[in-house]
């Protein structure tokens, strides 16, 4: 039984390892870097200043607002040479 068991944690680990990757140091710092919910707060953060920062000197420039409309109506005279409204 005691075998049984043995043999069994000894595939198991053998097939682990044989699937496992190596990483160098940089793959795992970025890889570190990439999930890491810490910075992306940061970079969300540092992102959020960023547009409020560019909004804020928009803000400084002045604005234009124009308008222009036409209109065009056909009102011909009556016939009986007098006009009513």
């Amino acid at each position: 039984m005691y075998r049984k068991h043995l043999i069994s944690a000894l595939l198991i680990v053998l097939s682990v390892s044989a699937f496992a990757e190596t990483y160098t140091l940089e793959q795992c710092i970025d890889t570190a870097l990439t999930n890491s919910l810490k910075m992306r707060t940061q970079n969300n953060t540092a992102e959020t200043k960023r547009i409020a920062y560019n909004q804020q000197r928009q803000n400084l420039l002045p604005s234009l607002n124009a308008q222009t409309s036409q209109n065009i109506v056909y009102q011909p005279f009556p016939e009986s040479g007098r006009f009513t409204v």
